[in-house]
C-alpha cells in the first residue's frame, strides 16, 4: 500500500513553502507559510514577503507600502522653481506629499532703496533682498543717482589744483549732493591767501612817510620845561606850512 505524503499545516516549518498546505497560498515569511505578511513586508507575485522600501532624500511617498500587493511607490519632489522665486521645505523621504513649495522672491522697493540680489529658481533662501541707497560724502559729488535696482555711484572730487600758484576755493567743494564736480581753483597771493575777490597782492596799507621836524628856536629859559615848550610850539608853526 502506497503511502500519501503528510501536509505541513501553516505556521509550521518546512523546508520549501511547497511544503506548506496547498502550496503556501497565503504568504511565506522567514520559511513560514502565514496568513498575510508583516506591515513592514509585502507580498510579491510569488507570495514571499519582502520587506517595504523606503524613500530617500529629495523624493516623498506616492504610494505607500501595501503589504498585499504592492511595495512602496517614490516620486522626486521639485527640484527647481521658476525664475524670481526659490525653494521652500524640506523633502527627507518622509512625506506623502511634495512639501516643496516655491515663493516668490523680493521684487520690488520702496523710494530711498534698491534691489540687490537675483533669485534663479534654483535656491532655498530669498536671495534678493532691500537697501537703502548710499549717500555720497563730504568731497563727492553724484555721478549716478540710485535706481530700483542699482545704488548710488559717487566720485570724489578734485582736491588739488592742476597749477602752481592756485589753490582750491573751499567755498566751492563738493558736500555729497551735487550732480557735477563744483571744485573750483583760485589765484593764491604771496601770503597763501584767496584773493578771487580783487588783484593779488600785498593787503596791508604803505607806511606813511616819517617827517622829522627840527626846532630852530633858540628861545632859553631859567625852567627846562618852558624851553621845551618852546620848542613845541616853534615845531607845529613849521609843520603848519607844509
Amino acid at each position: 500500500m502506497r503511502s500519501v505524503p503528510r501536509a505541513v499545516p501553516i505556521g509550521v516549518h518546512g523546508a520549501h513553502r511547497c511544503d506548506c498546505v496547498g502550496g503556501c497560498a497565503n504568504a511565506f515569511n522567514d520559511d513560514r507559510c502565514i496568513a498575510e505578511c508583516p506591515d513592514d513586508k509585502w507580498k510579491d507575485a510569488d507570495t514571499t514577503c519582502e520587506f517595504c522600501s523606503s524613500c530617500g532624500e529629495g523624493s516623498f511617498v506616492k504610494s505607500a507600502c501595501d503589504k498585499t500587493k504592492a511595495d512602496t511607490v517614490c516620486a522626486k519632489c521639485t527640484e527647481k522653481c521658476t525664475s524670481g522665486s526659490y525653494m521652500k521645505g524640506t523633502c527627507d523621504g518622509s512625506d506623502d506629499h511634495d512639501a516643496i513649495e516655491c515663493v516668490g522672491c523680493t521684487s520690488d522697493c520702496g523710494e530711498g532703496s534698491y534691489l540687490t540680489g537675483e533669485c534663479d529658481g534654483t535656491g532655498v533662501v530669498n536671495a534678493a533682498e532691500c537697501k537703502a541707497c548710499s549717500a555720497c560724502n563730504w568731497g563727492d559729488w553724484i555721478e549716478k543717482i540710485c535706481s530700483p535696482t542699482t545704488d548710488t555711484v559717487c566720485k570724489t572730487c578734485r582736491s588739488t589744483c592742476p597749477k602752481k600758484g592756485m589753490l582750491i576755493d573751499d567755498e566751492t567743494r563738493c558736500d555729497g549732493t551735487q550732480r557735477k564736480d563744483t571744485t573750483k581753483c583760485v589765484k593764491d597771493d604771496e601770503d597763501g591767501k584767496d584773493c578771487k575777490d580783487g588783484p593779488c597782492g600785498p593787503t596791508s596799507a604803505p607806511a606813511a612817510e616819517t617827517v622829522v621836524l627840527v626846532s630852530s628856536s633858540v628861545a632859553t629859559a631859567d625852567d627846562p620845561e618852558d624851553a621845551k615848550k618852546a620848542a613845541v610850539k616853534d615845531a607845529k608853526m613849521k609843520l603848519s606850512v607844509l
